[in-house]
């Protein structure tokens, strides 16, 4: 079942050639799916929008629900706008 919320703290951020930002932990409430449209939360407080464009859990998956550890290929962004500890939302 997709449910109309997530959340998934930020393990890990890095960036695939050709592709873009992927952050990487787990879904901790939740789920995404591609197409989606998130919020990272930033430690600063300021908040960056950005777009689900796939996830990747050794292969790409059409969503992800609580409790999957995934990647996020996020759309828009660059590395300087996402960190480890840094929460996603939608």
């Amino acid at each position: 079942m997709i449910l109309n919320y997530g959340l998934f703290p930020v393990l890990e951020v890095f960036v695939i050639k050709g592709r873009g930002v992927v952050a990487a932990g787990k879904v901790a409430e939740g789920t995404f799916q591609a197409g989606d449209d998130v919020v990272i939360l930033r430690h600063d407080g300021s908040e960056v929008k950005s777009k689900v464009n796939g996830i990747e859990i050794f292969g790409v998956f059409p969503y992800a629900a609580k409790g999957d550890m995934v990647g996020l290929l996020l759309a828009g962004i660059s590395i300087e706008d996402i960190n480890s500890g840094d929460l996603i939302k939608r």
